[in-house]
């Protein structure tokens, strides 16, 4: 997966610039395997103690979370409608193959 970001704030544009340069380039299988708790791991803030800070990096997260979610059920579809035959019905029948019903 590859990131870009940017805010108006600058606190947000830092935290965006410190998870990206763990997450940018991660499989969308790591990505989606972080937690909270890995945040505080990091040292970035304690989960649930209601700092607008550490929402800030949780709601950072989540967002390349959800994106990430989003570019994966998008490849299944894809690779899923390759698997689909399409049936043309044109004026000689099905395909071009005449329908033996023309006039």
């Amino acid at each position: 997966m590859r990131f870009t970001v940017d805010s108006d704030s600058e606190i947000t544009k830092g935290f965006c610039s410190c998870l990206m340069w763990v997450l940018d380039g991660a499989e969308p299988e790591e990505i989606l395997s972080v937690t909270a708790e890995d945040l505080a791991d990091m040292n970035v803030g304690l989960p649930k103690r209601g700092r607008s800070r550490v929402n800030t990096w949780h709601n950072v997260l989540f967002s390349m979370q959800n994106r990430t979610q989003d570019c994966v059920q998008e490849r299944k579809r894809a690779l899923s409608l390759k698997d689909v035959h399409y049936l043309v019905i044109g004026p000689h029948g099905y395909g071009g193959v005449p329908s033996g019903n023309e006039s």
